[in-house]
């Protein structure tokens, strides 16, 4: 029986690996294709550095990689702070500073209205650019890197998720 978030997918994956997981638009997600995604987000976050229980913070409309996101944190060890995406710009680095969230998952027309916002967020360290279109050099002062090479397949990390139980936090 699964206990973490991540393990509802990691499950499906084991044992029934073909079946339909995710439908958004004209795509179709079987659990191994949405796990090997949140593996790779996850390889991503480790990659950078993320430890146990910090945050990452999504900041889009409802798509796929909300959802990999959500599970590939949970897979690392980290916690999601999911973010409207009705709200403001000030509204959402206020989210961002009080969480104290390190990485940010955005698109580039949202990274664009909260560029002037996120100096005065402290513990972002890094930004992942869903989407085609590639943000502005130097659009903020943190490091950038799009959804692709971020979740680069074939390229997980060695580093070993952080260990987390069942009543550690999953989200905020």
């Amino acid at each position: 029986m699964a206990k973490l978030l991540h393990e509802l997918i990691a499950k499906w994956a084991e044992i029934r690996p073909e079946r339909t997981a995710l439908l958004y638009r004209e795509q179709v997600f079987s659990y191994a294709e949405l796990w090997h995604a949140c593996q790779n987000f996850s390889s991503g976050l480790l990659r950078s550095g993320i430890a146990a229980g910090e945050r990452v913070a999504t900041y889009l409309p409802k798509q796929p990689e909300n959802l990999v996101a959500l599970m590939g944190a949970s897979a690392s060890g980290a916690v999601l702070v999911p973010v409207n995406p009705l709200l403001k710009p000030r509204q959402v680095a206020y989210i961002l500073r009080d969480c104290n969230v390190r990485v940010l998952v955005t698109s580039t027309s949202r990274l664009e209205l909260l560029a002037g916002e996120l100096a005065a967020c402290p513990d972002l360290t890094h930004v992942v650019v869903v989407g085609e279109d590639r943000p502005e050099p130097d659009i903020v002062s943190v490091f950038t890197s799009d959804w692709n090479n971020w979740c680069a397949g074939g390229e997980r990390t060695t580093h070993p998720p952080h260990r987390r139980i069942d009543a550690d936090i999953a989200a905020i």
